[in-house]
């Protein structure tokens, strides 16, 4: 509450309790202050009485034991001095200064002033008076600025006995039972001032505060509010005084609520200015709220109504009012953006009347304030829906269109003008033909068929088409149409256009590309025909034109060698065996190109393969070489998923195992192994031997045909074994090649795809 001086005053309802809690507090602040000084001296003389008490007694018990070998009954003496409570220090000192006993044992036996160098706090205790052998000279006393008693009691033999006593503890807990005393008196006095104080707010401040705010509620306008204060005190009188005034105010305010709910019900704000120096806002309704401002703030001139005005807006609407002004206009509308409370800006439609003075001269202006700002964000919007869909069927080179049968009316986007190749100023084609003229004259019974039966149902049609020669270079399009009815019942056509040119000529390039690969493709497969024909022809005359000659020089030669040979001398029975081993390499020769070539026509039968199967079959054909020889055979063969011909993986085992019998050390048993397992590439097969090796830089001449490495005499064979192998595998989608060593071995390895 703010006083007369402008100072704030608690109100009454806070100030008595506080006012009586604040005597509680003092009154009871103040007996414990005096209760503090009363304590302690209370303390101080019990313990310094209890203290002479004590050394009353260990005076006696000292000086019975005057004897000096007695020591050790002196010592428990000043030792159980220790159980005193609060007791600090304890020395009995001999006539010289030596400690003969101390609660502490270092300190037995040295000069006391070699204590009281260790402990500089008891060196004061060297300096109290030395009285006589009398209990009355026993006079405890408090060391000043200290909670500390020291005594000093003259014994026999000239010995004293000096103690400390520290007397906190006892002061410690009278302390806290005078802090418990007053804070009960505390509890007591507050709860007592909280009555008071309840009593008070029921009979007399709760009233108080409820009519202050019936007042406030009444000055702020709402006069409904009543008092309702019953009673014949002060308080009840001013309670019925003020509800006999809010009842007439509140009958004039219905009347001018009525007349003001007329403007606020709508949606419009009502402005007026005035034609005196600076314009003064006179009137502003309420309505000025839905856009966050005060109406009473602008009515003060605390904001000015140009500044929420758009700055791009401002200078513009000035100058249509001093235009209007010229030319005598006295109603009128502007738009412009006004800025909200919150920042936004929100569109404004304002309606302006002007009324004259009798002179001619402006009196007042007043305006209709409308928010059009939906209506605005929604042309906006359009306008920029409208741009990115003509940016987006720029982009995709598809035109759109429209033809109502309502109104017969033909709409075409920009980029249907585009396509077609059509001046955009002419505008759409208004009938069908005139749009079948604009099409490539072989599509146009297309075109008419194709929307003739767009027009039989709803649904959607395409078709493909090509725009006129006349019109541009050509171009192919998709057209789509949708017909569907209208609210009225007429027929609705939209429809578009997709340039399709790339993808068309990409069409007739891939077909005019799978032409002519199919026209290579028969050319290959007849040269392939061809070849295979003579191939064919090859390999029965090698067969049979070769073979026959082969065989008469051979049954010859033998007949010779039979019926003619003793009559033959040694010379000419060698010559005989040369042409017969001759006529049978010759033969061996002939097979394995029959082979090679019966490889390469046959066709791979791809089927899972037992390859531990297989290896026992190639085994067992060289059963009786294997045994001639004492070769040594091992096997390694991981499970594999093989996927091979059967024949060509024979003939390549075959092969290879005939080459490990064949090249091995002269006079030495062959050994083989024959493995199988997984490799990074996929399933792996291996032949190794420990033969007589080659150099791996005739690794690739190997699996030639006809290449041979050793002289035939040496080793014989034709050179066709290894170049049927690797034929044999590369028609079954694997490859081969070979390690080795010289006098070493060599190991042949077999992959194929998983």
């Amino acid at each position: 509450m703010i006083g007369p001086a402008g100072r704030w005053v608690p109100p009454g309802r806070w100030l008595v309790p506080l006012l009586l809690a604040l005597f509680a507090l003092l009154t009871a602040g103040t007996k414990y202050v005096i209760g503090v000084r009363q304590l302690d001296a209370e303390v101080t003389e019990a313990e310094t009485r209890r203290l002479r008490e004590r050394l009353t007694v260990e005076q006696s018990r000292l000086n019975l034991q005057a004897d000096p070998s007695s020591l050790s009954f002196v010592r428990g003496v000043i030792g159980g001095m220790g159980l005193y409570k609060g007791m600090r220090a304890a020395f009995l000192l001999q006539p010289g200064g030596r400690v003969q006993a101390s609660l502490t044992r270092s300190d037995i036996g040295r000069d006391f002033a070699e204590v009281a160098a260790r402990h500089p706090e008891f060196a004061y205790l060297d300096t109290l008076p030395r009285g006589a052998l009398d209990p009355l000279a026993i006079v405890p006393r408090q060391r000043a600025g200290s909670n500390e008693l020291v005594g000093a009691v003259p014994l026999s033999n000239g010995r004293r006995l000096v103690v400390v006593v520290d007397i906190t503890v006892p002061l410690a807990q009278r302390h806290a039972l005078l802090r418990q005393e007053m804070l009960r008196e505390t509890v007591l006095l507050l709860a007592l001032a909280g009555v008071l104080g309840l009593v008070l707010h029921f009979v007399w401040f709760r009233r108080a505060e409820h009519l202050a705010r019936a007042l406030t509620d009444m000055g702020e306008g709402r006069l409904q509010v009543r008092t309702g204060l019953q009673g014949f005190d002060e308080l009840a009188l001013i309670g019925r005084a003020a509800d006999r005034m809010a009842e007439r105010l509140q009958e004039n305010q219905r009347r001018l609520q009525h007349l003001g709910a007329l403007v606020d019900r709508s949606p419009a704000v009502v402005i007026e200015w005035t034609n005196v120096p600076g314009w003064p806002m006179t009137y502003l309704s309420p309505t000025v709220a839905q856009w966050g401002h005060q109406a009473e703030a602008l009515l003060r001139g605390d904001i000015d109504w140009d500044d929420l005005v758009h700055p791009d807006d401002l200078q513009r609407m000035n100058a249509e009012i001093d235009t209007h002004l010229a030319a005598g206009i006295t109603e009128y509308r502007q738009e412009y953006r006004l800025r909200r409370a919150d920042g936004r800006w929100v569109w404004i439609e304002d309606r302006t009347s002007i009324k004259l003075r009798p002179d001619g001269s402006m009196d007042t202006m007043g305006g209709i304030l409308l928010d059009i700002t939906a209506q605005k964000e929604a042309q906006l919007a359009l306008r920029e829906q409208k741009s990115l869909l003509e940016q987006a069927e720029g982009l995709a080179g598809l035109g759109s269109w429209r033809f109502d049968m309502a109104d017969g009316r033909v709409w075409w986007s920009e980029q249907m003008f585009h396509n077609i190749g059509r001046d955009p100023a002419l505008g759409p084609p208004p009938t069908l033909a005139g749009y079948l003229d604009c099409l490539h004259p072989g599509d146009r019974s297309q075109v008419q068929g194709f929307m003739h039966f767009s027009a039989a149902g709803e649904g959607v049609a395409h078709a493909e088409f090509r725009r006129h020669p006349e019109l541009g270079e050509e171009r192919w399009f998709r057209a789509s149409v949708e017909r569907h009815r209208g609210p009225e019942g007429a027929w609705r056509y939209a429809g578009t256009l997709l340039d399709i040119t790339a993808l068309k000529q990409a069409q007739l390039a891939l077909q005019r590309t799978n032409a002519e690969l199919e026209h290579r493709v028969r050319e290959r497969t007849e040269q392939l025909s061809a070849a295979n024909r003579e191939l064919e022809a090859f390999s029965y005359t090698v067969s049979h034109d070769l073979k026959a000659p082969l065989r008469g020089i051979d049954g010859y030669s033998q007949l010779l060698e039979e019926e003619a040979g003793p009559a033959l001398g040694d010379e000419a029975r060698g010559f005989v065996k040369r042409i017969r081993r001759g006529v049978q390499q010759m033969g061996n020769l002939i097979n394995d190109l029959l082979d090679y070539s019966r490889m390469e026509r046959r066709a791979m039968d791809l089927q899972p393969l037992d390859l531990k199967a297989t290896v026992q079959r190639v085994l067992d054909e060289f059963g009786a070489d294997i045994d001639r020889s004492r070769a040594e055979v091992r096997l390694a063969l991981a499970p594999l998923r093989l996927r091979l011909d059967r024949e060509g993986m024979s003939v390549v085992l075959r092969n290879l195992v005939g080459n490990a019998l064949k090249f091995a050390h002269p006079g030495q048993s062959p050994r083989i192994e024959i493995g199988a397992g997984l490799s990074a590439e996929g399933q792996r097969v291996w032949v190794r031997d420990h033969g007589v090796g080659f150099d791996m830089k005739y690794h690739d001449r190997i699996f030639g045909i006809f290449q041979r490495l050793q002289r035939a005499e040496d080793y014989p064979g034709t050179g066709v074994g290894l170049a049927l192998v690797a034929k044999a595998v590369q028609r079954m989608g694997g490859r081969v090649w070979a390690e080795s060593v010289p006098g070493q071995g060599t190991i042949f390895f077999l992959e194929f795809p998983s």
